[in-house]
Formats: C-alpha cells, structure tokens, sequence
C-alpha cells in the first residue's frame, strides 16, 4: 500500500494575489459605477438648464412682444374711437370702423381672434366673429382692474 499523501494546500501568495485583485477589481468597478452616475447626472442637469433657459427665453420674448402689442393699442388712435362706441353704440359706421381695426389688428398681429369688450366682460366686437373668448373664466371685474389691454396666447377653456 502506498503511504497517504496529505492533499496538497493551494500557496498562500496564491489566495493572496487573487484576493488582491478581486478587491482592485471591485474597487475599479465601484469608482467607475460612480463616475458615471456622476457624469450622467451632470449630462441630465446641463440638458435641463439648457430647456429651462430656452423656456425663459420664450416666456420673455412672448412678453416683450404683447407689451409692444400693448402699447400700440395704447397710443393707437383707435382706442379712442373704440371708447367712444363703447359708450355710444348707435353708429353702425363706428361699428364697422372699429371691426375693421380689429379684423386688421389681428391679421397684423398674427394673433388666433382679437377682442372688444365692454365692462361688464361681454364680447362686443371678436374677429373672427364667434371666435372662442380666451379670457372665459376670468371675473369681468378682474379684466376692469387689469392695467392695459389683455393679450393672452392661452385658451383656457375644456381640452
């Protein structure tokens, strides 16, 4: 019979190194996890702040450009025309006048409709005639206490 051989022990410089480099593996693996969740989010934050500065652009573009809208029907001479039919509607040739601007203002303009109210809140003139009133929701008092012309851009009736 042969003698027993006691089994052979793997070296310890061997478990050793393997450990070494399982542990530089998974450390490797980890920074890189990190790095590029890191980088990932930096990507996401830069492509938000560029579609919020995007946005902002537009918000203040779209409000320089009803303030100019404003200011025109301000200094417009039709304004006054339009009062005095407010107040005195009989003239049907001061009807037409003032529906004419309007037609043009919103042709000009390239605006959806254009409205004349009086100050109970009530459409007297739209162009187009019949066109769904943009400030439905809003209390005629409010539109009263409004400092200018309202321009909106925002239907807000059912979608």
């Amino acid at each position: 019979m042969a003698p027993k051989t006691e089994p052979r022990k793997p070296p310890l410089h061997f478990i050793v190194i393997f450990c070494a480099m399982a542990l530089g593996i998974a450390a490797v693996a980890y920074l890189h996890a990190v790095r590029q969740t890191r980088s990932s989010r930096e990507a996401k934050e830069q492509e938000l702040s560029a579609v919020v500065s995007l946005k902002v652009n537009d918000v203040v573009h779209w409000r320089s450009e009803h303030l100019e809208r404003a200011s025109f029907i301000l200094g417009s001479p039709f304004l006054v025309m339009a009062q005095h039919w407010l107040r005195h509607p009989g003239s049907e040739k001061e009807r037409a006048a003032v529906q004419s601007w309007t037609a043009s203002f919103k042709n000009d303009n390239e605006l959806s409709a254009a409205f004349l109210i009086d100050a109970d809140g009530n459409t007297k003139i739209s162009a187009p005639a019949g066109a769904p009133q943009p400030y439905a929701g809003i209390e005629p008092s409010r539109l009263i206490e409004l400092p200018g012309p309202l321009l909106t851009d925002i239907y807000a009736g059912s979608s």
